[in-house]
């Protein structure tokens, strides 16, 4: 006698997840440029200067105090972070910034303040300021400073 065949289906349920918010990398902002602003505020007055370059002073009012301020050129409106990094090995903090806007120069704030140099000593360093995210990107500015 011939027995009907019988067929089981398996059904298995999967949980639906809702998906994670992916962006392509098409769709992620990135740095394009990244840039620095010197100051040591000579004679009392704020003069702000480009970094990337050696900086050289010279005088009898020791410690200086000088300020590093970071710039960034993104392609569109983001968040960065960042820190500054020493010649000294000072652990600075990573900080966050939300950059306003695409394609122009925006300051970095707050500014970072280093205070530098000791009477009769020569002082040689560096400040770096080193994006983190969304892409990784440096800009270091050397300083001499030559204390009487």
């Amino acid at each position: 006698m011939l027995r009907p065949l019988t067929f089981v289906a398996l059904v298995t349920a999967a949980a639906t997840l809702p998906m994670a918010n992916t962006a392509s990398a098409e769709d992620a902002a990135s740095v394009n440029e990244v840039s620095m602003l010197v100051d040591a505020r000579v004679n009392g007055k704020d003069a702000w200067s480009p970094g990337g370059r050696e900086f050289h002073w010279a005088g009898a009012k020791c410690p200086f105090k000088i300020q590093f301020k970071g710039q960034v050129l993104v392609d569109k409106p983001t968040k960065i972070t960042y820190r500054w990094e020493r010649s000294d090995g000072e652990a600075l903090p990573t900080q966050t910034f939300d950059v306003p806007k695409g394609d122009s120069l925006v300051d970095v704030t707050p500014p970072d303040a280093w205070n530098v140099g000791a009477p009769g000593k020569t002082f040689r360093g560096a400040e770096t300021f080193h994006v983190l995210t969304p892409n990784e990107m440096t800009m270091s500015t050397p300083i001499r400073i030559e204390c009487q």
